[in-house]
């Protein structure tokens, strides 16, 4: 795996993180119990990615994965600051974890256009589904909203 390829493989372990932390947060932050399960589950789920993924990752990488990047702490700050402003903050929260899941598969799709050979490539075609299940319950709460 070349370097550009380690590199998207790094942002994408980040973004998993950023989710992990940003599902966390909005633990904390909304007050329905269904809610809370289903973020649990989004947690979970995340967990076991970069789980499988970290071994690939660059060990010449100094990024803090265990913090939010940049990006997720914007994401995640405005998040927080739109909910405390909103009428519907549990929907603002969904809304925006939405979008989060959306970037997950974004990122996904760059690493899998890289080719990457198995075992890696078994690893994300996995990956790739249950964050498409993820993506796909976090669309139906938004549109349900």
């Amino acid at each position: 795996m070349n370097a550009q390829s380690r590199n998207k493989l790094t942002n994408l372990v980040e973004t998993f993180n950023d989710g992990i932390l940003f599902y966390q947060k909005a633990k904390v932050e909304v007050d329905d119990p269904a809610l809370d399960a289903i973020f649990n589950e989004m947690i979970s789920s995340k967990l076991e990615a970069t789980t499988k993924l970290r071994p690939w990752v660059s060990e010449d990488d100094t990024r803090d994965l265990s913090k939010l990047s940049p990006s997720g702490t914007l994401d995640v700050m405005s998040t927080v600051l739109s909910a405390m402003l909103s009428t519907q903050p549990n929907q603002k929260y969904v809304s925006d974890l939405h979008k989060m899941e959306t970037r997950v598969l974004n990122e996904l799709d760059e690493v899998i256009k890289e080719r990457p050979k198995a075992p890696l490539k078994n690893v994300l075609d996995q990956t790739y589904r249950s964050a498409q299940m993820c993506h796909d319950r976090m669309k139906m709460m938004k549109e349900a909203a």
